[in-house]
């Protein structure tokens, strides 16, 4: 490949890390202080915007009211003391994740940001563990995240919650935006009806 064109292609990797949900209930981690869950889909898109701007720049909003009105997304906020410390997406149902299609059954587990002063809470594996449990009832699965391998931090978390490794997920990037030749490995390759390399 020429330098030229190298410049352009750019391989990205990230890890695809899962939980199984089982017949029954999904265990919930206590928060160290009461915690208020909101679950807001497309129809609460504004409230989305004035529960996350006080934290999060304008193009992160952007981008989360995007994946919720063109994906099947929806976005967990949480409130300690009437203030939004902590948001999860997650997106289960018909519809594509980083190129590849949701599985029926599975819960994409994706970005989630807690504000600094309310880390140590347990607000995480407080709001993971009642989205998980939401799902399950309506049928969900399996739960799917794919995470940078460089971002320790996270991969922490989610083991702390019950995700594991299973396989990758890779592609190339072209020009910045662009994503081609996408390829998974592990189970997450079968069920989302993509050959694995």
């Amino acid at each position: 490949m020429s330098p030229s064109l190298r410049s352009l292609l750019r391989r990205v990797v990230s890890h695809v890390y899962v939980m199984d949900l089982g017949p029954g209930p999904v265990a919930v981690t206590e928060p160290k202080r009461p915690v208020e869950i909101e679950r807001i889909g497309r129809a609460g898109v504004v409230r989305l915007v004035e529960s996350t701007r006080a934290y999060l720049p304008a193009h992160a909003i952007a981008y989360l009211v995007e994946r919720v009105l063109r994906g099947r997304a929806e976005v967990f906020v949480a409130r300690v003391d009437g203030r939004v410390v902590h948001h999860t997406t997650m997106q289960f149902g018909p519809g594509e994740v980083s190129g590849l299609p949701v599985a029926p059954g599975d819960v994409f587990f994706g970005p989630s940001f807690t504000v600094a002063d309310a880390r140590g809470l347990r607000v995480f594996p407080h709001v993971a563990g009642v989205a998980f449990e939401h799902y399950r009832r309506q049928g969900a699965r399996r739960v799917v995240c794919f995470v940078n391998p460089d971002n320790d931090k996270s991969i922490h978390g989610l083991v702390r919650i019950g995700l594991r490794p299973d396989g990758e997920m890779s592609y190339l990037r072209a020009l910045g935006v662009l994503r081609l030749a996408v390829t998974v490995t592990g189970a997450c390759a079968t069920r989302a009806g993509t050959p694995g390399r």
